[in-house]
């Protein structure tokens, strides 16, 4: 089953029933309010919010894509009060990497090493106490692998590294495939997943 992720523009109430083909909908939020734009430079969370309310309201299973740097690092319990009282599926956290509009300024705004090894154990804790499921891309295999998990924990997981092309793809709006979302936007994208590379 495909699953979508949308900034939540132009999602009326009639595009939220249609978007029930998909198996998951997850709208892109970095924060709540005024945290929204740390990266994106625009302040759109009314709309990503409005659009979480029509599609919750259509009956399609929605979640957040949340993409995480130094910026953005001490708001992450602000995205799960949020999550819990919209009643959502998940969150999915995502690493700054330096792709698309990001490559300019990824340099001040990559997650420091402190956050990296503090961020697996914050997730777990908030996980459990809003009752909400927590993934990561696998960028931050790195950063659960530095905690020293379980091996069984880790194959029943499928934590095995990139995933792009196997697991996973993304389809650009000219029908074109590329192995990762984060292929989408350039030619050439560097996707560092060193766990030191700050």
């Amino acid at each position: 089953m495909p699953n979508l992720t949308v900034s939540g523009l132009h999602i009326t109430p009639e595009i939220a029933k249609k978007m029930n083909i998909f198996e998951q909908v997850n709208v892109s939020i970095d924060g709540i309010d005024d945290h929204y734009s740390v990266f994106r430079g625009k302040n759109m969370f009314d709309i990503a919010d409005r659009a979480i309310d029509l599609l919750i309201s259509a009956g399609v299973p929605t979640g957040i894509n949340c993409v995480i740097g130094q910026s953005n690092f001490e708001y992450i319990p602000e995205l799960f009060e949020y999550a819990k009282k919209k009643k959502m599926n998940e969150i999915e956290f995502l690493r700054f990497k330096p792709s698309g509009r990001a490559t300019e300024i990824y340099e001040t705004h990559k997650i420091k090493y402190e956050q990296s090894t503090r961020l697996i154990p914050l997730l777990a804790e908030l996980s459990e106490k809003y009752g909400i499921t927590t993934k990561i891309d696998c960028s931050f295999i790195p950063m659960l692998r530095y905690h020293k998990p379980d091996h069984k924990m880790l194959e029943a997981i499928a934590s095995y590294g990139c995933e792009a092309g196997n697991v996973l793809f993304g389809i650009r709006a000219d029908g074109s495939v590329v192995g990762c979302s984060f292929l989408m936007s350039t030619k050439r994208t560097i996707c560092s997943s060193s766990f030191f590379s700050n």
